[in-house]
Protein backbone atom coordinates (compact mmCIF):
# COMPACT_ATOMS: atom_id res chain seq x y z
CA UNK A 1 0.00 0.00 0.00
CA UNK A 2 1.34 3.39 -0.98
CA UNK A 3 0.12 5.20 2.13
CA UNK A 4 1.13 2.57 4.67
CA UNK A 5 3.01 3.97 7.65
CA UNK A 6 6.43 2.57 8.59
CA UNK A 7 6.17 0.03 11.39
CA UNK A 8 9.65 -0.33 12.96
CA UNK A 9 10.45 -2.42 16.01
CA UNK A 10 13.33 -0.29 17.38
CA UNK A 11 12.95 3.49 17.49
CA UNK A 12 15.12 6.38 18.70
CA UNK A 13 13.67 9.91 18.70
CA UNK A 14 15.46 13.12 19.65
CA UNK A 15 14.45 16.74 19.29
CA UNK A 16 11.27 16.17 17.28
CA UNK A 17 7.69 17.29 17.65
CA UNK A 18 5.63 14.25 18.55
CA UNK A 19 2.79 15.42 16.30
CA UNK A 20 5.14 15.29 13.30
CA UNK A 21 6.01 11.60 13.77
CA UNK A 22 4.08 9.34 11.40
CA UNK A 23 4.69 5.81 12.66
CA UNK A 24 2.57 2.72 13.09
CA UNK A 25 3.43 1.81 16.70
CA UNK A 26 1.88 -1.66 16.58
CA UNK A 27 5.16 -3.59 16.24
CA UNK A 28 7.42 -1.26 18.27
CA UNK A 29 9.28 -3.12 21.02
CA UNK A 30 12.17 -0.76 21.89
CA UNK A 31 11.96 3.02 22.20
CA UNK A 32 14.39 5.77 23.18
CA UNK A 33 12.89 9.26 23.52
CA UNK A 34 14.93 12.32 24.50
CA UNK A 35 13.39 15.69 25.28
CA UNK A 36 9.73 14.79 24.83
CA UNK A 37 6.92 15.94 27.10
CA UNK A 38 5.43 13.96 29.96
CA UNK A 39 2.00 13.70 28.33
CA UNK A 40 3.60 12.48 25.09
CA UNK A 41 5.41 9.66 26.91
CA UNK A 42 2.18 8.63 28.63
CA UNK A 43 0.27 8.75 25.34
CA UNK A 44 2.90 6.56 23.70
CA UNK A 45 2.43 3.85 26.32
CA UNK A 46 -1.28 3.87 25.51
CA UNK A 47 -0.86 3.40 21.74
CA UNK A 48 2.13 1.02 21.66
CA UNK A 49 1.07 -2.31 23.20
CA UNK A 50 4.26 -4.33 22.59
CA UNK A 51 6.98 -2.27 24.20
CA UNK A 52 9.62 -4.41 25.89
CA UNK A 53 12.15 -1.65 26.60
CA UNK A 54 11.54 2.09 27.11
CA UNK A 55 14.14 4.79 27.70
CA UNK A 56 12.58 8.18 28.44
CA UNK A 57 15.23 10.88 28.97
CA UNK A 58 15.00 14.57 29.87
CA UNK A 59 11.21 14.42 30.10
CA UNK A 60 9.65 17.89 29.83
CA UNK A 61 6.59 19.28 31.64
CA UNK A 62 3.24 18.56 29.94
CA UNK A 63 1.23 21.04 27.91
CA UNK A 64 -1.76 18.68 27.90
CA UNK A 65 -1.91 18.26 24.11
CA UNK A 66 -2.63 14.61 24.88
CA UNK A 67 -5.29 14.04 27.51
CA UNK A 68 -3.97 12.09 30.48
CA UNK A 69 -5.84 8.85 31.23
CA UNK A 70 -8.22 8.49 34.14
CA UNK A 71 -7.40 4.79 34.56
CA UNK A 72 -4.05 3.10 35.08
CA UNK A 73 -2.27 2.09 31.85
CA UNK A 74 -1.42 -1.62 31.85
CA UNK A 75 1.97 -2.09 30.13
CA UNK A 76 1.86 -5.86 29.99
CA UNK A 77 5.01 -6.54 27.96
CA UNK A 78 7.37 -3.84 29.31
CA UNK A 79 10.41 -5.46 30.95
CA UNK A 80 12.99 -2.65 31.04
CA UNK A 81 12.30 1.00 31.90
CA UNK A 82 14.74 3.91 32.24
CA UNK A 83 12.93 7.10 33.30
CA UNK A 84 14.78 10.40 33.81
CA UNK A 85 12.53 13.27 34.79
CA UNK A 86 13.05 16.41 36.85
CA UNK A 87 9.39 17.39 37.09
CA UNK A 88 6.87 14.60 36.50
CA UNK A 89 8.14 11.32 38.00
CA UNK A 90 5.42 11.00 40.64
CA UNK A 91 2.64 11.59 38.12
CA UNK A 92 4.17 9.14 35.64
CA UNK A 93 4.34 6.20 38.03
CA UNK A 94 0.85 6.95 39.34
CA UNK A 95 -0.51 6.29 35.84
CA UNK A 96 1.09 2.94 34.96
CA UNK A 97 1.20 -0.71 35.94
CA UNK A 98 4.17 -2.87 34.92
CA UNK A 99 3.44 -6.56 35.62
CA UNK A 100 6.38 -7.86 33.53
CA UNK A 101 9.02 -5.34 34.64
CA UNK A 102 12.45 -6.82 35.41
CA UNK A 103 14.79 -3.81 35.26
CA UNK A 104 14.02 -0.29 36.47
CA UNK A 105 16.29 2.76 36.42
CA UNK A 106 14.90 6.05 37.73
CA UNK A 107 16.46 9.49 37.99
CA UNK A 108 14.07 11.83 39.81
CA UNK A 109 16.38 14.83 40.00
CA UNK A 110 13.98 16.95 42.03
CA UNK A 111 13.09 14.46 44.72
CA UNK A 112 10.08 14.56 46.99
CA UNK A 113 8.54 11.94 49.20
CA UNK A 114 5.71 11.84 46.66
CA UNK A 115 8.07 10.43 44.02
CA UNK A 116 9.14 7.53 46.23
CA UNK A 117 5.57 6.88 47.31
CA UNK A 118 4.35 6.78 43.69
CA UNK A 119 7.13 4.40 42.58
CA UNK A 120 6.45 2.19 45.61
CA UNK A 121 2.72 2.15 44.84
CA UNK A 122 3.40 1.34 41.18
CA UNK A 123 5.65 -1.62 42.00
CA UNK A 124 3.21 -2.90 44.61
CA UNK A 125 0.32 -2.56 42.15
CA UNK A 126 2.34 -4.31 39.43
CA UNK A 127 3.59 -7.31 41.47
CA UNK A 128 6.40 -7.48 38.92
CA UNK A 129 9.44 -9.84 38.91
CA UNK A 130 11.91 -6.95 39.35
CA UNK A 131 15.54 -8.13 39.57
CA UNK A 132 17.47 -4.88 38.93
CA UNK A 133 16.83 -1.45 40.45
CA UNK A 134 18.95 1.65 39.91
CA UNK A 135 18.19 4.97 41.59
CA UNK A 136 20.29 8.01 40.70
CA UNK A 137 20.82 11.57 41.93
CA UNK A 138 18.81 11.51 45.14
CA UNK A 139 19.97 13.99 47.77
CA UNK A 140 16.78 13.71 49.79
CA UNK A 141 17.81 12.88 53.35
CA UNK A 142 16.07 9.88 54.86
CA UNK A 143 14.61 8.95 51.48
CA UNK A 144 12.11 6.13 52.09
CA UNK A 145 14.14 3.41 50.40
CA UNK A 146 13.10 0.62 52.76
CA UNK A 147 9.34 0.85 52.00
CA UNK A 148 10.24 0.87 48.30
CA UNK A 149 12.47 -2.19 48.63
CA UNK A 150 9.85 -4.04 50.67
CA UNK A 151 7.73 -4.34 47.51
CA UNK A 152 10.61 -5.79 45.43
CA UNK A 153 11.06 -9.29 46.92
CA UNK A 154 12.68 -10.67 43.75
CA UNK A 155 15.40 -7.98 43.62
CA UNK A 156 18.93 -9.27 42.92
CA UNK A 157 20.91 -6.09 42.13
CA UNK A 158 20.55 -2.69 43.85
CA UNK A 159 22.50 0.18 42.27
CA UNK A 160 22.48 3.54 44.09
CA UNK A 161 24.23 6.35 42.21
CA UNK A 162 24.69 9.63 44.07
CA UNK A 163 22.03 8.69 46.62
CA UNK A 164 22.21 10.10 50.16
CA UNK A 165 22.28 6.82 52.09
CA UNK A 166 22.36 6.56 55.88
CA UNK A 167 23.00 3.48 58.03
CA UNK A 168 19.28 2.62 58.02
CA UNK A 169 19.36 0.33 54.96
CA UNK A 170 22.34 -1.71 56.17
CA UNK A 171 20.88 -1.94 59.67
CA UNK A 172 17.58 -3.18 58.27
CA UNK A 173 19.33 -5.74 56.06
CA UNK A 174 21.16 -7.04 59.11
CA UNK A 175 18.12 -7.03 61.39
CA UNK A 176 15.96 -8.96 58.91
CA UNK A 177 18.58 -11.48 57.85
CA UNK A 178 17.33 -14.15 60.23
CA UNK A 179 14.07 -14.15 58.21
CA UNK A 180 16.10 -14.81 55.05
CA UNK A 181 17.97 -17.62 56.83
CA UNK A 182 14.66 -19.16 57.96
CA UNK A 183 13.19 -18.71 54.46
CA UNK A 184 10.26 -16.70 55.78
CA UNK A 185 7.69 -15.87 53.12
CA UNK A 186 7.89 -12.12 53.78
CA UNK A 187 11.69 -11.92 54.22
CA UNK A 188 13.31 -8.64 53.20
CA UNK A 189 15.20 -8.91 49.87
CA UNK A 190 15.91 -12.65 50.14
CA UNK A 191 17.51 -12.82 46.68
CA UNK A 192 19.70 -9.71 46.89
CA UNK A 193 23.16 -10.55 45.59
CA UNK A 194 24.79 -7.23 44.66
CA UNK A 195 24.78 -3.72 46.13
CA UNK A 196 26.55 -0.97 44.18
CA UNK A 197 27.12 2.43 45.77
CA UNK A 198 28.69 5.48 44.14
CA UNK A 199 28.97 8.95 45.57
CA UNK A 200 29.40 10.86 48.83
CA UNK A 201 29.13 8.70 51.95
CA UNK A 202 26.68 9.42 54.78
CA UNK A 203 26.70 5.89 56.23
CA UNK A 204 29.31 4.35 58.52
CA UNK A 205 31.71 1.62 57.47
CA UNK A 206 30.75 -0.45 60.51
CA UNK A 207 27.15 -0.63 59.27
CA UNK A 208 28.43 -2.59 56.24
CA UNK A 209 30.34 -4.92 58.54
CA UNK A 210 27.16 -5.59 60.54
CA UNK A 211 25.64 -7.31 57.51
CA UNK A 212 27.99 -10.24 57.86
CA UNK A 213 27.85 -11.03 61.56
CA UNK A 214 26.78 -14.55 62.45
CA UNK A 215 23.09 -15.25 62.80
CA UNK A 216 21.67 -16.29 66.15
CA UNK A 217 21.08 -19.92 65.21
CA UNK A 218 21.34 -23.20 67.08
CA UNK A 219 24.81 -23.69 65.65
CA UNK A 220 26.72 -20.45 66.19
CA UNK A 221 29.83 -21.96 64.63
CA UNK A 222 28.10 -22.92 61.40
CA UNK A 223 29.63 -20.02 59.50
CA UNK A 224 26.20 -18.76 58.44
CA UNK A 225 26.33 -15.03 57.91
CA UNK A 226 23.48 -12.58 58.30
CA UNK A 227 23.45 -12.16 54.56
CA UNK A 228 24.70 -14.81 52.18
CA UNK A 229 28.43 -14.61 51.50
CA UNK A 230 27.55 -14.10 47.86
CA UNK A 231 26.22 -10.60 48.64
CA UNK A 232 28.75 -8.42 46.80
CA UNK A 233 29.11 -4.80 47.84
CA UNK A 234 30.91 -2.38 45.55
CA UNK A 235 31.50 1.13 46.88
CA UNK A 236 33.02 4.00 44.90
CA UNK A 237 33.81 7.22 46.77
CA UNK A 238 34.45 10.45 44.86
CA UNK A 239 38.13 11.25 45.38
CA UNK A 240 38.09 14.88 44.31
CA UNK A 241 40.91 16.18 42.19
CA UNK A 242 43.84 15.34 44.46
CA UNK A 243 46.27 12.68 43.35
CA UNK A 244 46.61 11.22 46.83
CA UNK A 245 44.06 8.59 47.84
CA UNK A 246 41.99 9.18 50.98
CA UNK A 247 41.92 5.92 52.94
CA UNK A 248 39.35 4.51 55.33
CA UNK A 249 40.44 4.83 58.96
CA UNK A 250 42.58 2.07 60.45
CA UNK A 251 39.93 0.43 62.67
CA UNK A 252 37.27 0.26 59.94
CA UNK A 253 39.86 -0.96 57.42
CA UNK A 254 40.76 -3.82 59.75
CA UNK A 255 37.11 -4.89 60.01
CA UNK A 256 36.57 -4.71 56.26
CA UNK A 257 39.81 -6.54 55.50
CA UNK A 258 38.78 -9.32 57.88
CA UNK A 259 35.55 -9.77 55.91
CA UNK A 260 37.48 -9.99 52.66
CA UNK A 261 39.81 -12.59 54.15
CA UNK A 262 36.73 -14.58 55.22
CA UNK A 263 35.63 -14.78 51.59
CA UNK A 264 33.25 -11.82 51.37
CA UNK A 265 33.31 -10.20 47.93
CA UNK A 266 33.71 -6.60 49.07
CA UNK A 267 35.22 -3.91 46.85
CA UNK A 268 35.69 -0.36 48.14
CA UNK A 269 37.46 2.06 45.82
CA UNK A 270 37.60 5.77 45.09
CA UNK A 271 36.41 7.25 41.81
CA UNK A 272 39.83 6.46 40.31
CA UNK A 273 39.34 2.76 41.05
CA UNK A 274 41.96 2.72 43.83
CA UNK A 275 41.27 0.55 46.86
CA UNK A 276 40.87 2.75 49.94
CA UNK A 277 40.98 0.00 52.53
CA UNK A 278 44.17 0.74 54.44
CA UNK A 279 46.01 -2.55 54.78
CA UNK A 280 48.21 -3.30 57.75
CA UNK A 281 51.86 -3.15 56.82
CA UNK A 282 53.62 -6.46 57.50
CA UNK A 283 55.78 -6.58 60.62
CA UNK A 284 59.27 -7.49 59.44
CA UNK A 285 60.75 -7.58 62.93
CA UNK A 286 61.74 -10.96 64.28
CA UNK A 287 62.77 -12.14 67.70
CA UNK A 288 66.42 -12.96 68.20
Amino acid sequence: MKNALPSPTRISLRGLYFSSIAIDWTNATHIEMVGFRFDECVHLLRVAPRFVQCDFQIVQPPIQMHELPHDVIMCRSLQWLDYRDRHNAAGFFNLISLPSLRCLSITPEQQTLEVFESVTACLKRSSCPLTFLKISYVELRDAPLIPLLEVTPTLEILDLFLVHLSDALFQHLGATAIDVYNQEEDAFLPHLGVIKLWGPRAYSWTSICDLYQCCDTDDSSSGIFRRECSLDISVSIFSGFDDEAIYIDKDASALLQALIEDGIDLCITDSRCRSIIKLEEPDDSSEN
